[in-house]
This record gives structure tokens, sequence and C-alpha cells, in this order.
């Protein structure tokens, strides 16, 4: 069995979100940013947060927004965890109050592993970068980095990981969790309830 952790991100709907818990999430994601198909309005997402175990760790993702909005945010919903996935600065980072704070970097050419270093935080997202684009590529990126900040923080993998290849990203990386999206949707912010049961099937949960 494993022992990695899936954190299901792009949640919109309740009945998606019930299901990833069903089936044994660690975490689910809700995108507080207006670009990305998958975004959700807070009242909204409070609405469906309420509906949810009060243990979930709900994860609001963002997106250089400034420290007073994400917390306003957070407070507002009932979130538990953060997700800053632009360019905050280590100090922004640290200024979030939240149970689980996540710092996301996009890897490229030339990243370098002792960036994450700089950063205080509960856990490192790893997702690809592309120009002009956060995040929710369905794109992979080299591993060999992931596994490389891995070896010195508890690191979430993300980017175009689904059913297909989860196993090989968790056996290359052995990472804290894998965080899942585009890759188990039948549409942005619809999840493919046959594509994720099959995922949480194959990993194991």
């Amino acid at each position: 069995m494993s022992t990695v952790r899936i954190k299901t991100c792009g949640i919109t709907r309740h009945e998606d979100a019930r299901l990833a818990l069903d089936l044994g999430a660690w975490a689910i994601g809700l995108i507080f940013h207006p670009l990305s198909p998958r975004s959700i309005e807070p009242e909204a997402a409070r609405r469906l947060v309420e509906r949810l175990p009060a243990d979930t760790l709900s994860v609001g993702v963002f997106v250089d927004r400034p420290v007073s909005e994400v917390q306003d945010v957070v407070d507002r919903v009932g979130l538990r965890g953060v997700q800053l996935h632009g360019n905050e600065t280590p100090e922004e980072v640290a200024a979030i109050s939240a149970s689980t704070v996540i710092k996301a970097f996009r890897v490229g050419e030339g990243f370098d592993p002792g960036l994450v270093d700089e950063y205080q935080c509960d856990l490192v997202l790893l997702d690809t970068f592309r120009k002009g684009k956060p995040g929710g590529t369905g794109e992979t990126f080299d591993w060999a980095v992931a596994r490389a900040v891995a070896d010195r923080r508890p690191t979430i993998v993300a980017g175009g990981i689904g059913p297909h290849n989860a196993i090989a990203a968790i056996d290359a990386v052995n990472p804290f969790a894998i965080d899942v999206s585009s890759r188990v949707e039948s549409s942005p912010g619809v999840k493919d309830h046959g594509e994720l049961q099959r995922l949480f099937e194959i990993v194991g949960l």
C-alpha cells in the first residue's frame, strides 16, 4: 500500500470534493485566480466548504494577491490551507495565517532546488513552468529536479499527473503528496469520477 497522499485540486463542485474525500484524498484545492478555468468565487467556495466534514483540509490557491486579500478569503470561506502559486516573497508567505501553508514553484530550465530553502512554509509544491500560465498546464517536468527538492523539504509534485503516470511520479520523486487536477477531469473544473476512482485504486489508497 502506498503512503503517498493525494491532493485533488481545481474543485468547483461539492460532488467532486465529496467523492475525492470518500476515496481518501488528503486535501482538496479551491482556486481563487480569476484567469483560471477552474476558478471559484469565495461565496460559492464557502457554501461548498460548509458541506464538507469539519476536518477537511481545504486549500485555497492564490496567485500574486495581497496578503490581506488572501487572509480575508481564508477567513470568510473557512479554509484550513493556503497555496501561494505566484511570485510571492518569503515575507509574504510567512505572513499568512493558516494551518497549512504551501508555497508553489514552477519548474523550468535552470530551476535551482535551493530556492525552496528561502521560504518558511509547511510544504512546497512543484508545478510545470509554462510562460504566461501559473499552473494547470497538464504537462510534466523533470522529476529528477523534484526528487532533489523532496530530499530537502516535504514536497507535493504536480503537473500532468493522472492514472497513467502517478506511480511513476511517486517512484521517481518520493513526494509527500501528489497533486492532480486536469488529468482527472472531463472538462475544466469538472472531475471525471471514473478517472478519479481509477487514480486512487492505482495509487493504492
